[in-house]
């Protein structure tokens, strides 16, 4: 029976080791490429939309004078999940906020 000698077997391996990280690496790539194209798809508000879902202190949801000290008040403690307390005197939504966008 004849023998054979295989020369650049271990580099070929570790090649063919690396496959799925090489591959995982490549997917990355093309997901955040896909991420970014289809999210700059996502129509803008149009003005009337902007007009009936914001109000001038950006809280479109307080409708009164005491929801408003109410809402300010607790977000200033803190007491509000998902808001924060910025210069001491503007909330800001933080996690889902609204984006302006229609996503």
């Amino acid at each position: 029976m004849p023998e054979f000698t295989y020369e650049g077997t271990e580099e070929l391996r570790k090649k063919i080791s690396q496959m799925p990280q090489f591959a995982a690496n490549a997917a990355e790539i093309a997901m955040k490429k896909i991420l970014h194209h289809l999210h700059g798809k996502i129509p803008q508000y149009s003005e009337s939309q902007l007009a009936s879902i914001s109000r001038p202190d950006g809280v479109s949801f307080l409708r009164t004078e005491k929801q408003r000290a109410w809402f300010f008040a607790n977000a200033r403690k803190g007491n509000i999940k998902g808001w924060i307390e910025i210069d001491g005197r503007h909330p800001e939504k933080v996690g889902l906020a609204r984006t302006m966008t229609l996503d």
